[in-house]
This record gives C-alpha cells, sequence and structure tokens, in this order.
C-alpha cells in the first residue's frame, strides 16, 4: 500500500527521516539460484514463503524487543541487534525469491539468548498487542515510545461532508453487445473464482457472507483467455458498465431490481476490477472518469 499526502507537516518530516535515518542495507551474499516459469517453481515459492512466516515474525519481534531494551540499557549490542533483526526479517520474506547464505533460525536463536528476554522481560505495550499475554512476563521499569502510545487516545474522525456516492464517478455507457454474451462473461467470473471459494471452506456454504476472495495466477489467467475467446468488440464501454453496475448496484434500475437479478458479481468485485483492467484498461479508466476533472 502506498500513503500518499501534501500535508506539509507530514511531508516535511518524511523528508527529514530520509535524510537522517538511512536504510539498512542487506550486504548477506547470496545463493545462485533462479526460478522459471513453471507451476513446480511456483509450488516452490509458495512453500518458500509458507516456512518464512514464523520467522519473519520471530524476526520482526525480536527486533521490537531490542528497540526497547536500547532505550533502557546502556549497551550497544541492543542498538546492533535491531538492524540485524531487521535484515534478517528482510531475508525471510526474501526467500522466497532468493536463498541467502545464512541459517536464519540459528542466527535468530543465538541474538535470543542473548537478550536475556527471561530476565529483562517484555515492555508493556507488549500486552496491547498480544492478546492474553501473560502479565507476569511484563516489566513495568521498561520505557519506550510505544508505551506512550499505546497510552494516547485518538478522538474518532467525522468528516464534514459525505462520502461520495459511486455514481459520481460512474459513466453509464450504452449496452451495444448481445446481453447473452456479457452474461457469458459474468459467468466465467463467477466460474473460476467460485471454483477456488468452495475449494478453501470444502464445502461449507458461505457464499452470500463473503465479500471478496482470489484467484490463483493460473486459473485467472485461464479465465482471461476463455473471455478473449468469446467475440467482443474493441469498444468495451458498455460491457464494462454494465458488468459494474450490476456488481456495485449504482444506477436506481439495478438497485430496483437487485432481488431479481441472477448475478454474483457482487460476491467478486475485485476479482471483476482485476479482470476488466486486463481485458482492456483505457476503457475501464473511461468508466471511471465522470467529474474526475472538477475538483
Amino acid at each position: 500500500m502506498i500513503y500518499t499526502t501534501n500535508q506539509k507537516d507530514i511531508v516535511r518530516h518524511a523528508e527529514y527521516c530520509y535524510h537522517n535515518y538511512p536504510t539498512i542495507v542487506n550486504n548477506i551474499p547470496k545463493e545462485k539460484k533462479s526460478y522459471q516459469n513453471t507451476m513446480d517453481c511456483y509450488s516452490e515459492i509458495d512453500n518458500n514463503i509458507s516456512s518464512s512466516r514464523m520467522t519473519i515474525g520471530e524476526s520482526s519481534n525480536l527486533a521490537q524487543i531490542s528497540l526497547t531494551y536500547s532505550y533502557n540499557f546502556d549497551d550497544d549490542k541492543y542498538k546492533n541487534y535491531v538492524c540485524i533483526l531487521s535484515v534478517l526479517a528482510q531475508v525471510a520474506i526474501d526467500n522466497a525469491k532468493r536463498r541467502y547464505d545464512i541459517d536464519l533460525d540459528k542466527e535468530i536463536k543465538r541474538i535470543k539468548k542473548d537478550m536475556d528476554i527471561k530476565h529483562n522481560g517484555y515492555p508493556k505495550f507488549w500486552k496491547m498487542i498480544r492478546s492474553g499475554f501473560p502479565r507476569h512476563k511484563i516489566n513495568h521499569e521498561l520505557n519506550c515510545p510505544m508505551n506512550y502510545l499505546g497510552m494516547v487516545k485518538i478522538r474518532e474522525f467525522k468528516p464534514n461532508t459525505d462520502t461520495l456516492p459511486m455514481d459520481y464517478f460512474f459513466n453509464k455507457f450504452e449496452l451495444r453487445e448481445d446481453r447473452r454474451k456479457c452474461k457469458k462473461v459474468e459467468k466465467f467470473i463467477e466460474k473460476y473464482s467460485q471454483q477456488l471459494f468452495y475449494y478453501n471452506v470444502k464445502g461449507d456454504n458461505k457464499l452470500d457472507k463473503c465479500d471478496d476472495y482470489l484467484l490463483n495466477k493460473f486459473d485467472f489467467d485461464l479465465m482471461i483467455e476463455d473471455i478473449n475467446a468469446i467475440y467482443i468488440s474493441r469498444n468495451y464501454l458498455g460491457l464494462m458498465s454494465w458488468l459494474i453496475d450490476r456488481a456495485f448496484c449504482i444506477t436506481d434500475k439495478v438497485v430496483n431490481n437487485m432481488s431479481a437479478l441472477k448475478s454474483y458479481t457482487d460476491k467478486n468485485k475485485s476479482i471483476l476490477i482485476k479482470t476488466l483492467y486486463r481485458i482492456n484498461k483505457e476503457s475501464l479508466f473511461k468508466v471511471f472518469n465522470k467529474n474526475m476533472g472538477e475538483n
């Protein structure tokens, strides 16, 4: 995710951090290994990511605890461990793409032992981020910025203006294609997304309770091939606005006929948008460019 703002105080401080807090550089030698664009390699990458999940969390947590210790103990090793553990977390994440010449588990265990957490304890904010964390493991003498942030009471933000409705951006174009073709495209999107969905829930019918679910890359590519096999003119505007209207229930006509709609695209919004973008992104942007130049 990317946070973009022109708020002067945030921009000024971001610039200050950029110049005064350099990014930690990973200089650990890499193993010489490459992956091919095959399903076997995809599977191997997924396994690497899965096996790294615990390492990513462990190294990140230890880095935060070590940062707390650096505020309280006069020992530079804790500052060094913050940097080292940050790099180890990066290595664990990157393990899916490349292997490094280091035993992550062994190194993390070594650092954790030397930090002596059992004796030094955990900072007070730890019980705020870990539900049910044992109170006897908290060391209330440990002071750090996160403890103060945990006590800050932020007032609920209440905007002065209403949220802009979808129809503010939505352009409704005339549907020039055969409606049967449009419904065929819609069915393809439903078919592929539901296949994976039902596989994941093992038959438990939660379709009416679930908003978004994902396709793996292989199934998504197959779906795009099937949709492209349908003869549709290069003017996709009518098709796209028709599908989006049915999925997001934008126009009054669709809203008034919601009970009669035999469509599950409202359960597949993210997949629908991704599919339309892949088919013809220029047309998709035109569907959502209404009033964009007025503000």
